[in-house]
């Protein structure tokens, strides 16, 4: 492949990856307004709404990466992976919490749910999980 042949496939797969990142922000974008629909609707509590808002916001910031509003920085994607995690270990934490103290119904009493065991698992990520070289 010559000179000029290796920087037309780059420019198209640079093409192609910007593309795709517009697409992807597009997407986070409607996901984002159905979220935010659904959270206003809902009735949450003001614990739950704000876990809801801090998840949108992040959920906004990498729309913003995606689509060129805003330059990447490692060192500020690794701290919002860190951010978003925490949020989501307290979000199980707290379901553990109120499934442990939601009364089981009597073995001879009909429910319509299956009860949700008291444990759940806590996904947690390292940082060494995210590569950033694509």
């Amino acid at each position: 492949i010559t000179l000029p042949d290796e920087r037309l496939a780059r420019q198209r797969q640079t093409e192609s990856l910007l593309a795709m990142c517009r697409s992807c922000g597009e997407c986070l974008q409607a996901s984002i307004l159905t979220l935010q629909s659904c959270a206003k609707s809902a009735g949450c509590s003001a614990a739950e709404q704000r876990r809801i808002e801090q998840s949108v916001a992040g959920l906004k910031h990498v729309r913003d990466l995606l689509t060129g509003k805003l330059p990447f920085d490692p060192a500020t994607m690794q701290q919002q992976i860190v951010d978003a995690m925490a949020l989501a270990n307290s979000a199980v934490s707290q379901q553990q919490a109120a499934a442990a103290v939601t009364p089981t119904p009597a073995a001879d009493q009909e429910t319509e749910m299956t009860p949700v065991p008291a444990q759940r698992p806590v996904f947690t990520f390292a940082a060494d999980d995210y590569n950033n070289d694509y």
